[in-house]
């Protein structure tokens, strides 16, 4: 059950609720530890985009379902950050976003098998534009959350499982030890916050390895789907009315 997309997606969902909950103070003095393990929520969600792109079977209305969601979220997002709206800071459904249409661009103009040189290019392009338009609009994870969800999904083109680890471990650990941000002292040394999202990789390698299972079909399945979706927006909503 742990290592299948449900699975993850549960671990991710669960982070990031502790992670919230830590920002809002009920964790008390334990606030640094949500925080820490509220790192581990990101990489999962980019790399469960990446994957469900790859395996709709309906590419547009997954855009327009995260597309609906990113604004769906605004609200709650705004209410739970202050209840005002701050347009120097957006919310992860926005860096979702964005990231999606630039794999979708990547999916429709490039070919690595046989034309590598300009689907690199252009890939390059789409970074480059893409990552930009994260740091303009303030999304959450700024340029690297846009680039690193971009990149999981061409490291996934490749069929070898143990390459594809390989390639998403590497993308992983770059990406997130590259954010920055917070430091915090362990053991009399500084060490970023965000480096611990390298720890999403206890679930997302074994679950690769493993095949990449799920274990809901039919209609379990979509309303789990929804219920991720929904998860977001609605958790934010709650804790800003308890705080």
């Amino acid at each position: 059950m742990l290592f299948t997309r449900e699975g993850i997606k549960i671990v991710a969902m669960v982070c990031m609720l502790i992670d919230h909950v830590g920002l809002t103070g009920l964790a008390g003095e334990h606030w640094l530890v949500c925080r820490m393990l509220g790192r581990i929520a990101f990489p999962i969600f980019s790399y469960q985009l990446a994957s469900g792109y790859i395996y709709t079977s309906n590419k547009q209305q997954y855009i327009k379902t995260i597309a609906i969601f990113a604004v769906i979220s605004e609200i709650p997002y705004n209410l739970f950050f202050g209840g005002i709206i701050n347009p120097f800071y957006q919310s992860i459904m926005l860096t979702l976003l964005i990231s999606i249409i630039g794999i979708s661009i990547i999916d429709k103009w490039c070919n690595f098998n046989a034309h590598l040189l300009k689907s690199t290019i252009i890939m390059l392009l789409v970074l480059m534009i893409f990552g930009t338009l994260g740091t303009l609009t303030f999304v959450d994870y700024g340029q690297m959350g846009v680039i690193s969800t971009i990149l999981l999904y061409v490291g996934m083109q490749q069929p070898n499982k143990y390459i594809k680890s390989t390639i998403i471990f590497a993308i992983i650990c770059w990406a997130n030890l590259s954010i920055g941000g917070l430091q915090i002292i362990i053991l009399n040394r500084e060490v970023a916050l965000q480096s611990f999202a390298v720890l999403s990789l206890l679930f997302i390698i074994p679950y690769i390895l493993q095949g990449e299972q799920k274990i809901l079909q039919g209609n379990k399945a979509k309303v789990f789907k929804y219920v991720s979706y929904w998860f977001y927006p609605v958790h934010l909503l709650i804790l800003s009315m308890i705080t």
